[in-house]
């Protein structure tokens, strides 16, 4: 059995110098190289900076970390800089760049850290998230000027995109929010509930558990409580005493307005983070299609008129 001043003295280092001689080997087959450059935080807020390389090799598209090391200190801006040219130059990278992809705008990152669909504030309690990433005090405006100090060209990331426009249009959501906050608190009860959960079992039916980070997965919750018919979920409520939460016919139409409208958000939220595409060719036919569809469904919605205008506001602004 190795031991454990071996395992940290050989075998790991061993590990970690073949790993980054196949970096290096990656790098060096690239002709051209694209970096997603983010900063994470942990539940005890410490700050990492990631930065992951993308190319194509031999027709196919390779994406690795390039680094994730941890950032110490109050000079931010100096510090990822240095990190970013330290691991550039590292990699003998820099005469291959052409893109810098990183997060939209500072001011709209904090909003996006809990991008929660109104109704769904009561579905996230403190002792749900001792996972999530907690928020961090770093000044996000210096991140920026890495890419301003580059001479490559730095392009926003298009799912962050996206969901500033969601989140435009979820400002002006308080005439169908009654009835997220039903669809919210009958996902809840799959998860809190014994005897909902086991009904839902029994019917064949599951309710995926949200995340207050991705607006998408809300987006999935209620369309997985409505695709369980009225009446096997008015019969469940009410044998658990929660009549109140029985959706009514009004609500349904709220509700399946809601998903009409946000559904091709949600697949392009989806069809952009996928990792083997290159999803940059997606993004004009992608914007064009949810244009064409908002300005259909803005003569046909009744109740979510408002969300649909301020949606396509957004997305032509």
């Amino acid at each position: 059995m190795t031991s454990r001043r071996s395992l940290s003295r050989t075998t790991i280092p061993r590990l970690y110098a073949a790993m980054n001689d196949e970096l290096k080997k990656f790098c060096n087959q690239s002709n051209f190289i694209s970096l997603t450059l983010d900063i994470w935080t942990d539940c005890r807020l410490r700050a990492f900076f990631a930065m992951t390389g993308h190319a194509f090799i031999h027709n196919a598209l390779k994406s690795y970390v390039l680094c994730f090391l941890p950032l110490h200190g109050s000079h931010m801006d100096n510090l990822l800089l240095q990190t970013y040219e330290n691991v550039v130059n590292m990699f003998d990278i820099q005469a291959k760049l052409v893109r810098l992809v990183t997060e939209n705008a500072a001011n709209y990152i904090k909003a996006f850290e809990n991008l929660i669909i109104p109704g769904f504030e009561h579905y996230f309690d403190i002792e749900d998230n001792d996972n999530d990433e907690a928020e961090s005090d770093i000044d996000l405006d210096c991140f920026y000027n890495v890419a301003a100090n580059s001479d490559s060209l730095r392009i926003s990331c298009f799912a962050h995109t996206i969901q500033l426009v969601v989140n435009d249009g979820l400002k002006q959501i308080s005439s169908i929010q009654p009835a997220l906050v039903k669809v919210s608190q009958i996902a809840k009860l799959s998860h809190t509930s014994i005897i909902f959960a086991e009904k839902l079992e029994n019917i064949g039916k599951s309710i995926p558990k949200a995340n207050k980070t991705r607006w998408n997965s809300q987006f999935d919750t209620v369309d997985k409580v409505l695709r369980i018919t009225s009446s096997e979920s008015n019969e469940m409520l009410i044998l658990i005493k929660r009549k109140d939460l029985c959706l009514l016919v009004k609500d349904y139409q709220i509700l399946n307005e809601f998903l009409s409208l946000l559904i091709l958000f949600a697949e392009a939220t989806a069809l952009t983070q996928s990792e083997n595409t290159p999803s940059i060719s997606f993004i004009a036919p992608t914007m064009l299609t949810i244009y064409h569809d908002l300005l259909y469904e803005q003569s046909n919605v009744l109740y979510t008129s408002s969300l649909c205008n301020l949606l396509l506001t957004s997305l032509v602004s």
